[in-house]
């Protein structure tokens, strides 16, 4: 059973209020919109409105909804928000410096894993990231994780620099 639409009916006021904010508002995605709802107000049907302005008729009737409910602006697009940093910039700037010279929180020489800094920055700055989104931090600051180079245990290192000599 399909579910009843809202009656999106454009009353005489809504259309007179639309043709006034339609003179002063500068942005085309918002003009589309009042012209929209001008459209529905003139007789139009929604699908013909739609297909005019070459968008969807659940976005008119979508339009229309928002318009009689909060006027103008709720024309206008919401913005989409961010979530925001975890750490400041100081803070930032702090666990570079960590990185880049080697050295502790508390000044000694340390050396760093991921897992080591994701503990000094719950420890120093209380901020809780995971242990991938630290990794993640770490390579887009420029760093790259220390791994030895691999030697084989069997190997003959006489054998190897002699080879390195003639090559």
């Amino acid at each position: 059973m399909a579910r009843e639409k809202e009656v999106t009916y454009v009353d005489e006021t809504t259309l007179r209020q639309a043709k006034q904010d339609l003179e002063v508002v500068p942005q085309g995605k918002i003009l589309v919109r009042l012209l929209a709802i001008i459209s529905a107000g003139r007789g139009k049907t929604i699908l013909e409105t739609s297909d005019f302005l070459m968008v969807t008729r659940q976005s008119v009737y979508f339009w229309i909804k928002k318009y009689k409910k909060e006027g103008l602006s709720g024309l206008y697009d919401r913005p989409k928000g961010h979530p925001q940093k975890r750490l400041k910039a100081q803070h930032e700037k702090q666990i570079k410096k960590w990185l880049d010279q080697t050295k502790g929180p508390h000044g000694g020489p340390f050396h760093w894993t991921i897992d080591k800094l994701k503990v000094a920055i719950e420890d120093q700055f209380g901020v809780v990231l995971s242990r991938s989104w630290v990794g993640v931090l770490v390579h887009q600051w420029g760093f790259r994780s220390k791994v030895p180079r691999p030697k084989h245990a069997g190997s003959d290192q006489a054998a190897q620099q002699a080879f390195k000599k003639t090559s």
